[in-house]
Parts: C-alpha cells; structure tokens; sequence
C-alpha cells in the first residue's frame, strides 16, 4: 500500500499544488520556508480522514489557521484579509491493485465550520480491516510539533521561545512518516 497522489488546495501558503508518489522513498527537498512541512501536514489532514469512522480514534483536521490568505491593501492606512475558499486536499491510496480516491475539504473560514469528506469508500476499507483481526494495519507514525501547539499569526516570536532546545539547536518540526 502506497500513497500514490495528493493534491493541495488553498492550504497554509499553498495555492495548488499535485504531488506524485511512487512506490518506496520519496523525498521531499527545498528551501527554508518553501511549504514542505506544510506538503508534509496536509498528507496526514489526508491520511488521518481514513479514520473517521473508527471509535474512539481522533482525526486530524482542516484548522482555520490552516485556510490560505493573503492580506490586500485597502487605501494607504489599512488592510483586509482575504480567505481563500474552499480548502481541499485529495488522496489517492494504491492497494492490491486497486485505488481509493477521496477528498477532505473546509469551504468556508467560519469557527462552525467543520471538515467534510466526499467519499467514505476509503472509511468503509479502513472499518473492515480495523474489525478484521487476520488482516495487516497498516502503520503510520506521525510526529510533530505543528499542532501541538497552535499559534496565532503573528506570535511566532512567542512561541520560538518555548521551542525544543537539541544541544543549542532548535527543532521547529519533527516529522516521521512510515507505511508498513
């Protein structure tokens, strides 16, 4: 089983972007600043919707600091902020030779909002296997601090301070992904 796709929209400073994946180890490699974390959150917002229907098991959401915004100029002494609406990441899951396509979404910045799911065919699998004792988990290990914490924009300052301290080097994000 493998992640073979994911699309991006409107999520944190990505405005669209499609990702292919194939089968083993793939890298993601840029600059400082350039979105990987952001690529790297937005596969387990995808990922963790797989377990939407298992008791008792938590999933990981569409936040609203999670929505892409930019900030427009409105006359010389003020600005607004601009939504852009609605945030989508889709999946594409290969397994035994079949696919599973489904898409989280959040189409509006209102606090009410909640994250929606299109297609439960990938809920319904993960249901069954979850019920199934013979049949193999698949494992995700997923870490990181970006939603232990969450801060407001503008308060990066704050919270650098109370970051991970590694023989005098700060860790901002710690991220494992693995399938097995």
């Amino acid at each position: 089983m493998y992640l073979k796709k994911i699309n991006i929209k409107n999520f944190k400073a990505i405005t669209n972007m499609e990702i292919d994946f194939t089968e083993g180890v793939n890298l993601l490699i840029g600059d400082n600043g350039v979105g990987k974390s952001s690529i790297l959150e937005a596969i387990a917002v995808a990922l963790f919707g797989m377990l939407k229907g298992i008791r008792g098991v938590p999933t990981k959401n569409i936040l609203q600091d999670d929505i892409h915004f930019t900030i427009e100029e409105k006359g010389d002494a003020s600005s607004a902020i601009r939504y852009w609406t609605p945030t989508e990441i889709a999946g594409t899951l290969e397994m035994q030779n079949e696919s599973y396509h489904w898409r989280r979404y959040r189409l509006n910045e209102d606090g009410k909002e909640r994250t929606k799911m299109d297609d439960d065919g990938i809920v319904k699998w993960m249901q069954h296997i979850s019920n199934h004792p013979e049949d193999a988990l698949p494992l995700l290990c997923f870490q990181s601090d970006a939603r232990v914490w969450q801060t407001r924009r503008g308060d990066f300052g704050k919270e650098l301070k109370k970051s991970w301290m590694t023989d005098g080097a700060v860790i901002l994000d710690a991220w494992i992904i693995l399938w097995i």
